[in-house]
């Protein structure tokens, strides 16, 4: 008999309004088992080391009236996230008499400026950390062909993190090998720190990440390792029966909890395989306002030259003094959301395409922040930017065998005795990833983004026409260069 571990990552593009570019988003993992559920121990075997997660009953009890199955208390271990802390703004702190009320405000402001503190602690350095992953983010938008494509780098490297955690040997190596880490502490502090810097709810923009593994009942593991993962990456775990339609309901919630119902669609196709062992689940929801929004009495109907065809669409425009980057085969413009994150809008020159950029060692720099005086002028930039909403639900198995990750897909040679304390073998048969991102005057939303510019190389004069008519690529990145997400935007929809 065959069983299962699979791992669910959506991430939620927050990237209209501030988009949720979740990272899904949406990246499933199953590792797959065949063996021994029902052979029988040995006389006197001794029980596997490890937390023992005892078996409950097959089916949920009914509900008298409706009949229909009730979920059950499948959570184990409730994920405890960090206390967020909003900037403060003086004008909340008047009081009905119209004094200001002082005591209050420092006090505010002090947990700010702590909270603060420790987000640029954990942030600071963090780019270079991720530097051998980010590089592999033109792999990743590979493939997309006439198709939009969105993908959240934040999301796929936490369930990557969590899914080396649980292997072992070569399996994790490998793992660690793409991930860019030295070993699994390095991996695990990576993650932990880009979790604490990236999770914001400062009242002017939202991200919120999420991990969760959804264990077999029965299903033997290391309860060291368990904790570990619950701690380090802010985890929930929860057990139940993989035919219980109620344990799917609980993890078809949490998620449409945690994307914000922004890719229920995705969500209803998941589904629990009856030898399911282990599912993890990992989010990413942004939601942020422009800076300088856009009027939409200034909006404009014009042709999107789009990689399957032209399409007559709704383009939002204004003129800004802004910083505008200037490559070889390049020119991106990067609009601020409230807060301090932002939106890179990178367009290619005539003859490149979005695919091709995103291999180039530049576009990485671009949107990491690493670009120079050299690359850089601020000026008047006509901005023309069509209102967009991407999305794409992909299978990332033959990219990340590409990339490096061999042993986890074999079922002869996969090792997840890190975490798994059951003699069977164990493979990754299956990695999705679902992601959505949404632009408008307003912002961005995003769970887990013509020739009338001026490109390449030279310096640009003292206006830029930066009009997004043919295919581009977008990125929405924080304050300290993390990208959360990132997509190429192939065709948008009509007017």
């Amino acid at each position: 008999m065959l069983k299962k571990i699979t791992a669910l990552l959506f991430a939620s593009l927050m990237l209209a309004s501030l988009t949720a570019c979740s990272a899904d988003p949406n990246m499933k993992v199953t590792v797959m088992t065949p063996g021994a559920e029902n052979e029988e121990k040995p006389s006197g075997e001794e029980e596997p080391h490890g937390l023992l997660i005892s078996p409950g009953p097959a089916r949920d009890t009914e509900d008298a009236e409706t009949g229909e199955s009730e979920p059950a208390d499948v959570l184990l271990v409730s994920a405890q996230y960090p206390e967020m802390v909003r900037n403060v703004s003086s004008g909340d702190y008047i009081k009905p008499n119209g004094t200001f009320d002082d005591a209050a405000y420092e006090e505010d402001r002090a947990a700010w400026s702590e909270y603060w503190s420790m987000q640029f602690e954990k942030g600071t350095g963090l780019s270079e950390k991720l530097a051998a992953f980010n590089e592999k983010l033109g792999d990743f938008l590979a493939g997309a062909g006439t198709e939009n494509r969105v993908f959240s780098p934040v999301s796929m490297y936490m369930a990557l993190a969590i899914l080396a955690e649980a292997a072992e040997g070569e399996t994790r190596e490998e793992i660690l090998s793409l991930l860019g880490a030295e070993n699994i502490e390095d991996a695990r502090d990576t993650a932990s720190r880009l979790f604490l810097s990236t999770y914001v709810d400062n009242g002017e923009y939202l991200a919120d990440n999420a991990a969760s593994l959804w264990l077999k009942q029965g299903l033997s593991v290391d309860e060291d390792v368990l904790q570990k993962i619950a701690e380090s990456y802010f985890a929930s775990v929860y057990q139940g029966d993989p035919e219980d339609p109620a344990y799917l309901k609980a993890l078809q919630d949490w998620l449409n909890e945690k994307t914000g119902g922004m890719l229920k669609d995705a969500v209803d196709n998941v589904n629990m395989d009856p030898e399911m062992v282990l599912s993890i689940a990992t989010t990413v929801y942004f939601r942020g306002k422009w800076q300088y929004p856009f009027s939409a009495e200034y909006n404009e109907t014009l042709t999107f030259h789009g990689a399957a065809g032209d399409t007559e669409a709704e383009f939002m425009t204004k003129e800004t003094d802004d910083l505008y980057c200037f490559y070889d085969h390049f020119g991106a413009v990067r609009l601020s959301f409230s807060g301090g994150a932002g939106m890179w809008l990178i367009l290619p020159d005539e003859g490149y395409t979005p695919e091709e950029i995103a291999k180039e060692a530049d576009f990485i720099k671009c949107i990491g922040g690493e670009y120079d005086e050299s690359h850089e002028k601020y000026c008047i930039i006509n901005m023309k930017v069509p209102k967009f909403d991407v999305s794409s639900d992909l299978d990332m198995c033959d990219t990340l065998k590409g990339l490096g990750i061999e042993k986890a897909f074999l079922r002869d040679g996969a090792d997840f005795t890190g975490l798994i304390r059951e003699e069977m073998p164990v493979w990754l048969s299956e990695v999705k990833h679902a992601a959505r991102c949404t632009i408008d005057e307003e912002g961005c939303t995003a769970t887990a983004f013509t020739l009338e510019m001026l490109c390449g190389a030279a310096m640009p004069d003292g206006t830029v026409d930066f009009t997004l008519d043919r295919p581009f690529l977008f990125a929405i990145t924080n304050s300290f260069g993390s990208v959360l997400f990132t997509g190429i935007v192939n065709q948008v929809p009509g007017k």
